[in-house]
């Protein structure tokens, strides 16, 4: 049974099965992957989805006031250095995203897809977005003034889809992804040491923000974001509908590359300092994306099979760690959520490790890989989440979506019906 099923809207799905296309709102040109909504929806219910996460656009279709914007000119992130997921989701050029917005729930709506809206504007969109003078206004806005802007612009779109009767195809929508990751409010585990009193400042202008959207939007469904299956208290909004905690519980596989990066690297590599040079704001990007970017893009392609051999060595190596921080991560889930959030849905929006290669596959051939995705698709179900992903890499870009639609679509079966 799934956990505080009352609260779920009668339209919604009695569980959500999670794919995630992260950019699939951006598209320029005919040819790429996200251009024909149609076509997104229907490969996506015959692999077993019926939910979508992505960024929503937020900031990016309307101005403050709800006016209309026009199409902003949008590039890949960091440009050839880009990492999975942005290296070929688009083509560089003008996006009319309020226009995308439109299309790709009218196909959803067609399909019978329902979309988890979010907003990874400070995290990552503004490393795409290739107009400085839209990213300095969002850059420079005061910190204390983004929970309401953002939720404002959310407002807006959910306003958009309420005049064309599409807001039925809202699974839930957030105002930030990783809220808690957010570097202006300290950032993971608060590793910029942002004060006490300001964290709990800002989990009151998010709380307000959601207090707003609430009102304005009673049918639908506001979710927290977090990175992590453990509530931080002094961020965490309490008047959610649904928790939504990633489960990033295999994330420690791709480190073993990092202890001999000489290696797997080419001799003659680029430097930080290039990689950087594509984005605006490069003393922005945080250490741990400034070396994902770097490494793999130096990465000597000649060393993949070699790579995925020792990926392959690893995962059985540190097999049972993985099922057993999955164990943990639930036992966590279920110690916070009882004490915090006792009234709200459940969901795991991104998981459970991130590789930043299209050309490293060890995880869509490893059996074993796909062992351990189906025991997580039958736990996640025992403990009652509404919703959850196969994996965070997960989309019509990745290589997985034609390399293993039918492992998709069996974890898609297991967690809506069990071993039906």
């Amino acid at each position: 049974m799934v956990r505080n099923i009352q609260k779920k809207p009668a339209h919604l799905p009695e569980r959500l099965t999670i794919s995630f296309p992260i950019w699939g709102l951006y598209a320029t040109e005919e040819t790429d992957v996200y251009a024909d909504c149609d076509k997104m929806m229907r490969e996506h219910v015959e692999r077993g989805f019926n939910c979508i996460r992505l960024d929503d656009g937020a900031g990016l279709m309307h101005d403050l006031d709800g006016n209309p914007l026009p199409p902003v000119k949008i590039k890949r992130a960091f440009d050839q250095y880009a990492t999975r997921q942005a290296c070929n989701a688009f083509t560089p050029g003008y996006c009319d995203v309020r226009k995308r917005l439109i299309d790709l729930f009218t196909a959803a709506k067609k399909y019978n897809v329902y979309i988890i809206l979010s907003s990874w504007f400070y995290l990552h969109t503004y490393w795409m977005v290739d107009d400085k003078d839209i990213t300095d206004y969002f850059i420079y806005m005061e910190p204390h003034k983004r929970y309401e802007a953002f939720g404002k612009y959310l407002h807006y779109i959910i306003c958009e889809l309420e005049e064309r009767g599409l807001d039925s195809q809202i699974a839930f929508a957030e105002i930030f992804n990783e809220a808690n990751g957010l570097t202006f409010s300290g950032g993971y585990e608060n590793m910029y040491k942002c004060p006490v009193e300001e964290r709990v400042r800002f989990r009151q202008e998010h709380t307000e923000a959601i207090e707003f959207l609430k009102k304005e939007h009673p049918q639908i469904l506001f979710a927290y974001d977090v990175s992590w299956p453990t509530v931080e208290e002094d961020l965490a909004p309490r008047n959610v509908d649904v928790y939504n905690a990633h489960q990033y519980f295999m994330w420690a596989l791709y480190n073993v590359l990092d202890e001999e990066p000489d290696r797997w690297l080419l001799p003659n590599r680029v430097s930080k300092e290039e990689v950087l040079s594509h984005t605006y704001y490069p003393e922005l990007v945080t250490d741990d994306w400034v070396q994902h970017l770097w490494f793999y893009g130096n990465l000597d392609k000649s060393k993949i099979s070699e790579i995925e051999e020792l990926l392959a060595i690893t995962f059985d190596e540190k097999e049972d760690f993985f099922y057993e921080k999955l164990h943990r991560n639930i036992e966590r889930l279920q110690a916070d959520i009882n004490e915090v959030y006792p009234d709200t849905l459940l969901a795991c929006g991104e998981g459970v490790s991130y590789n930043p290669s299209n050309e490293v596959l060890f995880e869509e051939k490893s059996e074993k890989y796909w062992k351990l995705m189906m025991y997580m698709a039958a736990k996640f179900r025992e403990i009652g989440l509404w919703g959850t992903i196969v994996r965070t890499c997960c989309g019509p870009e990745d290589p997985v979506w034609n390399m293993c639609p039918d492992k998709i679509r069996e974890f898609n079966h297991l967690f809506l019906y069990g071993d039906k």
